[in-house]
């Protein structure tokens, strides 16, 4: 499952192991904060390997762990 976090606080990989990060639609317009407690910089959609793969298929929403919500990427 995606999670968004922003460029200065990539998210440490605990239980998930996150490989690259892709830009929600308007991006640096607000639509997504960064899940960080105490922080409200901009965040990255962060992916995993099999959402990575998914994403260079063509795969342009993501959801994640808590199922509140989903995203749309460029």
């Amino acid at each position: 499952m995606a999670i968004c976090r922003c460029i200065n606080q990539p998210p440490n990989g605990r239980t998930k192991k996150y490989v690259r990060s892709v830009e929600p639609l308007n991006y640096e317009e607000g639509s997504m904060i960064c899940g960080r407690k105490d922080c409200t910089n901009d965040g990255l959609i962060w992916l995993t390997k099999d959402e990575s793969n998914d994403y260079n298929n063509g795969l342009k929403i993501f959801s994640f762990d808590s199922a509140v919500c989903k995203v749309k990427v460029k």
